[in-house]
């Protein structure tokens, strides 16, 4: 699989080269699209942390009600 055929949509075929110009346009757009995946993929991990956290707090919780109770 290659994943620079995307950006090289309307380029020259394989194996022929760039001129420097397109080069450096083809490696901004390899590094903005790299960006935004690694982005969206941080904004996942993080919804999926401050989940798992929020059912924590809530296992504590109600951990710390019944230890409380049994107290009594």
């Amino acid at each position: 699989m290659d994943y620079l055929t995307s950006f090289l949509v309307g380029r020259p075929g394989r194996g022929a080269s760039l001129a420097s110009g397109d080069a450096q346009r083809v490696r901004g757009a390899c590094s903005r699209g790299l960006k935004e995946r690694l982005l969206e993929r941080a904004n996942t991990i993080q919804n999926q942390l401050k989940g798992e956290i929020a059912r924590l707090s809530n296992r504590q919780a109600t951990f710390q009600r019944n230890a409380a109770r049994d107290d009594e």
